[in-house]
């Protein structure tokens, strides 16, 4: 018999195989060359074979398989059926093995320590939600203002800023505001959502900072601003990293330019210019800072916020290095009227979001 005739196939169905796996492989028939001797009558070497012999690429007749109960040629024969017993023993196996790591490893209720807390406040420490801090500190609108103003663009906005005051000792305040403007008939005036929206990443623990803005109006008819505080999270780690603006400058450059990305047809010439602010940075943090978030908030001469500039307002062209540097930085949107150049504060955050 040919080997392709005796070799049981690899991708058949379980149990299909086991008859032939067991059975050692049937003794090829012996052909007329192989006999001892040649009865009388014999066809002589060379001549054509019979027709009725059968050839040796011949399929094997069936019965030349073993019987399940017939031992093999070569000895020994598995029983029927022994690849299902094996399986069942694996899976037996298998399942053992799972019971003792579960009970090595726990179920995974089992409280895990905390990771900690690296060189910069932006890496979590222990996280709260609420109105007040672990500590029962809490964040809280020290200040605000506002004024109705026209960008450079002829479109109606209204300027705003505040001074968020954080009570917490130990806690670092992130806060997302809620700004709604109201018409003197005290409606609410429906703006765009980045309008009604505004973050202040990092307030560190008994510290104040300050957050402006500027809202685009839908007519130029006056606009109130109320300024409120969303929501907050509260993040109490031992590291704690700060920027510090000081030694502020103004200048105001091209006057009555227009910038080319206006690209509004009423748009006038800014006859009073472009303010740059330039000011000294203290970093405490260990690496450079790539692009920090800068907000503004404006006074006039009696102290009173009457505006601010949002934290996009500055571009993002700033890189803060650690230590201290000096940094320019141009204000998108010039401050309203009455504010005082002088008295303008200048806040940084380590991040935007």
């Amino acid at each position: 018999m040919s080997d392709a005739a005796s070799e049981p196939k690899d991708d058949g169905p379980p149990g299909a195989g086991d008859r032939d796996a067991g059975a050692a492989e049937p003794a090829a028939a012996a052909g007329p060359e192989a006999r001892s001797a040649e009865p009388d009558g014999q066809v002589p070497a060379g001549a054509a074979e019979p027709e009725d012999d059968i050839p040796a690429d011949a399929a094997e007749p069936d019965d030349d398989v073993p019987a399940a109960d017939e031992p093999a040629a070569d000895g020994a024969r598995l029983a029927p059926g022994w690849h299902v017993a094996s399986a069942s023993l694996l899976v037996v196996i298998l399942i053992l093995a799972g019971i003792l790591v579960v009970r090595h490893t726990g179920t995974g209720t089992e409280p895990v320590a905390a990771a900690s807390p690296s060189a910069s406040s932006r890496t979590k420490g222990t996280v709260s939600t609420g109105r007040a801090a672990p500590d029962h500190g809490t964040l809280s609108i020290a200040e605000s203002g506002f004024r109705n103003i026209t960008t450079p663009a002829g479109d109606p906005a209204v300027s705003w800023g505040v001074v968020l005051s954080n009570s917490s000792h130990s806690a670092v305040a992130a806060v997302l505001l809620k700004i709604t403007y109201r018409d003197h008939d005290g409606a609410t005036i429906a703006v765009r959502d980045f309008s009604r929206r505004a973050k202040a990443a990092e307030i560190l623990p008994g510290s104040r900072a300050g957050v402006g803005g500027v809202g685009y109006l839908p007519s130029k008819a006056p606009a109130t601003v109320q300024v409120s505080v969303d929501s907050v999270l509260w993040t109490v780690t031992s590291k704690r990293q700060s920027l510090r603006a000081s030694n502020l400058t103004t200048d105001w450059r091209d006057q009555g330019q227009q910038a080319r990305h206006w690209k509004h047809p009423t748009a006038e010439a800014n006859r009073r210019g472009n303010l740059y602010l330039t000011f000294r940075v203290e970093s405490t943090f260990p690496s450079l800072l790539s692009y920090p978030a800068y907000t503004a908030v404006y006074r006039d001469e009696h102290g009173r916020i009457v505006g601010g500039a949002p934290l996009d307002s500055f571009g993002t062209d700033v890189l803060v290095p650690a230590g201290w540097s000096e940094q320019t930085v141009r204000v998108w949107y010039p401050p309203p009227a009455g504010a005082v150049d002088a008295k303008t504060e200048v806040y940084l955050y380590s991040r935007r979001d």
